[in-house]
């Protein structure tokens, strides 16, 4: 999945309704209706830590699915990392330091989201 599609996915899984992209002049993007907000711009998951915490704090909500989730994490840490460092595998420290879009991808594994 391309951002935008990881974008509409999680926003979509936590009730956004009506995601589309818009172009209102210097303002346009992605747009959808939040649940009980106005239309406004669509969180960027992968770039934002923030947005894609709020996230994961909403829609892992069981045991088995954080088990699930940190799974999923360690599989893209451990794909994402490099040289020597690779063959420890995924510790604590990466959990830590984590990138939005490695978290965002694991948190849309997790919830097998569909592709927008």
């Amino acid at each position: 999945m391309n951002e935008e599609q990881q974008r509409i996915a999680i926003a979509a899984a936590l009730g956004w309704t009506d995601i589309r992209r818009e172009n209102r002049h210097a303002f346009g993007g992605l747009r959808g209706d939040p649940p009980n907000n106005v239309r406004m711009v669509v969180p960027s998951y992968c770039r934002d830590l923030n947005k894609t915490q709020s996230a994961i704090k909403a829609l892992i909500t069981t045991k088995l699915l954080e088990v699930e989730f940190i799974e999923r994490l360690t599989s893209v840490i451990n794909r994402e990392v490099s040289g020597d460092y690779r063959k420890l595998g995924a510790g604590p420290i990466d959990f830590v330091t984590a990138r939005p879009e490695w978290l965002a991808e694991a948190l849309i594994k997790t919830l097998n989201l569909p592709q927008p």
